[in-house]
């Protein structure tokens, strides 16, 4: 895909209804373990709203539907959960 934006460069705005951007906010994390898991949780639970099963899901995230199940475990995150 190639992005060409009307002015001389591209800016952010031109890309970010075609990618996803996913903005990291740094927190006081303990360590970066813990960035990483909210990362993954954000993303997982991004990811919910364009899944309809959980094999979609798994396809979506490229990985098994049992790592799916794990990680909606431990983020305690629900098919039907959206991000809002």
């Amino acid at each position: 895909m190639v992005v060409v934006p009307l002015r001389s460069t591209i800016d952010l705005e031109d890309v970010e209804s075609v990618i996803p951007i996913y903005h990291v906010r740094m927190k006081n994390f303990n360590s970066l373990e813990e960035a990483v898991e909210e990362f993954e949780k954000n993303y997982i639970s991004a990811a919910i709203g364009s899944g309809k099963t959980l094999k979609e899901l798994s396809i979506l995230l490229d990985i098994s539907e049992s790592t799916v199940k794990r990680k909606l475990r431990k983020y305690n995150l629900r098919m039907k959960d959206r991000v809002r």
